[in-house]
């Protein structure tokens, strides 16, 4: 076994023995067709544990991009592609679910006809699992999103490096604390510094954030006095935990729909469907998207905002200090798991319903009763800076500085 098949077998056993928690014996692992070395290594791993069902789903954004190209909307409604209701059949069966992804960049130069039939088909996917949707915002099922180095992603971020494929794995393993003796105790010691964190949070009784920076990010956002902070090590209906998110270096929260305003400006590119959409801002009166506009991918942020009712309203506001693990590289990934871990962010659309106690995810006056926006998309967008600071008033009316100059300060 040569060093990059042992230590893709040492980051096979942290995704399947830490970030997971299989019950039922069943998996279903959604992968790239690029990623095919790792595919085989974590199927091998998966059933060398007995796992008796281990579903490899092979999908590609090019692919979904030929398809929308020349198959009409009423074909494309019978793929198994857009259709995704397998995945709530396998919610019924209790499986876990993995999700190893990659960086696939699409065309962005659609006709206007491509865009509305993916906009229409987009919409149609995730209404198609809603069932797995719920439990999985419920955290009702055990699921994982985690990255996989592919040749594509790879020159993405060292362009004409030769060695690029095996740069980007080596920064993946290092990140996921794979070069450690102990993975899953190292990830064990961060879980238990992000809840000390997020602790000392919820104590403080936070009621507004309040956002500057240098490149025009002035932004207030309301927190519900039932509402949490969380992070890392999120609990299985509440027993076993799981790694939902791998990396996950990010605290964060679900503020009350209708309190952002002001404007936020990108710090990073945010892909999206294989599409890169960057240079961009967005302005908030009353909690909703009321103006925006990018200089790269206006079309594609247009069609995230206008998915539905929810999708220009906010889901998540994340805190992630500019010094953290991945900021540290100084390296964009071009994918949201790994920018959304290394830069404060927002999200669009949905919101988590698992930060409420006692909310009820079968009752939708909950999402009113408590002030949580509902949407079928959730989209994370980076606004952290070296610069950035945020303060907030409590609901006991202190004022207190959460950030300066990108960090934590409490």
């Amino acid at each position: 076994m040569n060093k990059l098949e042992e230590k893709l077998r040492k980051y096979a056993k942290l995704l399947l023995d830490k970030c997971l928690v299989i019950e039922n014996d069943g998996l279903y692992i959604n992968i790239s067709p690029d990623a095919y070395e790792f595919a085989y290594i974590i199927y091998d791993e998966a059933l060398s544990r007995g796992i008796g069902d281990v579903v490899l789903d092979f999908r590609s954004e090019n692919v979904k991009s030929s398809l929308l190209k020349y198959k009409s909307v009423d074909e494309l409604y019978k793929s198994k592609y857009f259709d995704r209701s397998i995945l709530d059949e396998y919610t019924r069966k209790n499986y876990a679910f993995l999700f190893l992804e990659d960086f696939e960049e699409v065309d962005n130069n659609y006709s206007e006809e491509i865009k509305n039939k993916e906009l229409v088909l987009d919409q149609f996917s995730k209404k198609s699992c809603k069932y797995f949707r719920k439990l999985e915002g419920s955290m009702q099922i055990s699921w994982c999103i985690a990255c996989v180095a592919t040749k594509s992603w790879a020159e993405k971020i060292f362009p004409s490096d030769v060695d690029a494929y095996y740069k980007l794995w080596d920064l993946i393993f290092d990140i996921c604390y794979i070069n450690d003796d102990d993975p899953a105790e190292s990830w064990n010691k961060e879980i238990s510094n992000n809840i000390n964190l997020y602790n000392k949070l919820n104590n403080l009784k936070i009621k507004t954030l309040h956002y500057t920076n240098s490149l025009g990010t002035d932004f207030y956002v309301s927190i519900s006095k039932n509402t949490k902070f969380m992070g890392s090590g999120e609990k299985l209906r509440g027993e076993k935990s799981m790694i939902v998110n791998l990396p996950s270096f990010e605290i964060f929260t679900s503020p009350i729909k209708t309190s952002a305003s002001g404007i936020v400006y990108s710090s990073k590119p945010l892909v999206y469907n294989g599409k890169v959409i960057d240079k961009f801002y967005i302005k908030f009166e009353n909690g909703k998207v009321v103006d925006y506009n990018a200089e790269d991918g206006y079309d594609t942020l247009d069609s995230i905002i206008k998915t539905d009712e929810g999708a220009s309203y906010l889901g998540e506001v994340a805190l992630v200090p500019y010094d953290s693990k991945i900021s540290k590289t100084n390296i964009c990934f071009y994918h949201t798991l790994y920018d959304e871990n290394s830069s404060c962010h927002l999200a669009l659309g949905d919101s988590f319903p698992d930060a409420i106690d006692g909310f009820d995810v079968d009752n939708e006056d909950d999402y009113e009763k408590y002030e949580l926006n509902k949407s079928i998309t959730h989209v994370d967008f980076m606004i952290g800076t070296k610069d950035l600071n945020i303060s907030a008033t409590t609901y006991d009316n202190k004022e207190i500085d959460i950030f300066k100059d990108g960090n934590f300060v409490i």
